[in-house]
């Protein structure tokens, strides 16, 4: 055991591969480092995931709005409507998403340029083909179904409940889409 001098009675205390902090005169008060990293550690995993996800769905947002304008052909007034379901859907989470950033210490990223390097979700050229608009919406959901279980996990691992609660709901709402997705492309009839 080792002891560092500091400014009144504080010392600190070497335990295995552990090191502490004790003062002196205040009954069992420690504060081991090695629990301080592995939150440091769950904490940082987690906010570099909850910036994934936040930059996959700000991606989708945009995607889905943007195939929203600009749908044509026989299956215009159903897509339409469809691509603005998930546009409205994934807007209204990005400010659910940058809330639990606040709630979690830190400021959210709101730059585009930082959304679109931190995203999974690839930024398609546009297209004006209704298949070819759903391909994409496809890909892209499925991207985010994978990240928002990894996700899920993490946030569980931190012991982050409500956050994992969060991102369990949105991660039906995706499957929900990739279901609805995957049945409009099917080009037979049974």
């Amino acid at each position: 055991m080792g002891a560092i001098p500091t400014r009144g009675t504080l010392r600190m205390l070497h335990i295995g591969s552990a090191s502490a902090f004790q003062a002196e005169g205040v009954s069992s008060i420690l504060i081991i480092r090695s629990k301080q990293r592995k939150w440091y550690t769950k904490t940082m995993d987690l906010i570099s995931q909850l910036k994934l996800i936040k930059a996959n769905a700000f991606v989708f947002y945009t995607k889905a709005h943007g195939y929203h304008w600009n749908v044509e052909g026989a299956l215009f007034r159903e897509l339409h409507a469809f691509f603005q379901e998930i546009y409205e859907g994934t807007f209204e989470s990005i400010d659910e998403y940058a809330e639990w950033f606040r709630k979690l210490g830190v400021y959210a990223p709101f730059q585009v340029d930082e959304e679109l390097i931190t995203s999974n979700v690839k930024y398609d050229f546009p297209t004006t083909s209704p298949i070819e608009m759903l391909r994409n919406l496809l890909d892209s959901n499925n991207q985010i179904i994978l990240d928002l279980k990894n996700a899920f996990r993490i946030a569980n691992d931190a012991d982050e409940q409500g956050l994992a609660n969060f991102i369990a709901e949105r991660l039906d709402q995706h499957q929900f889409w990739k279901w609805q997705i995957t049945a409009s492309l099917k080009t037979t009839v049974n």
